[in-house]
């Protein structure tokens, strides 16, 4: 598994579609902002796909969207990735390695959008993969 693929794998956990940012389907073809036209649809996750060398961390972020006039689905989800990363972060395996994901400082940011019946809140979380 290479690190595409385990960013993928791992904000795919949480129910909601996942989509590197460069790839979700028409999401800004869509006015209404409810989905795009190819069926994608809110809520989902989309997040930056960082390169970098082993052995140093990177922090990079993803965004829950939703639509609506309340804030409680898409802030039960933070609270979801919250509590899986846990405390002292959570190692997982991958080929070759592991992966160390903490909680970013801060965690999580809520977002205004120009309609403002769009709720978006940023997850930052560091993440070291480790070899050998």
């Amino acid at each position: 598994m290479d690190k595409a693929q385990f960013y993928h794998q791992f904000w795919s956990r949480f129910t909601w579609p996942a989509y590197d940012e460069s790839t979700v389907p028409g999401r800004n073809d869509d006015p209404n902002g409810t989905g795009s036209p190819d069926g994608t649809a809110l809520p989902y996750i989309t997040y930056m796909v960082i390169e970098d060398e082993f052995e140093h961390p990177i922090y990079p972020s993803a965004s829950l969207w939703t639509y609506g006039t309340s804030w409680a689905t898409i802030s039960q989800k933070v609270k979801e990735i919250y509590d899986y990363i846990g405390y002292g972060g959570r190692v997982e395996s991958i080929d070759g390695g592991r992966v160390w994901v903490q909680r970013g400082h801060p965690f999580a940011q809520r977002v205004s959008d120009d309609n403002d019946m769009i709720r978006r809140i940023i997850i930052n979380v560091d993440i070291e993969f480790m070899t050998g």
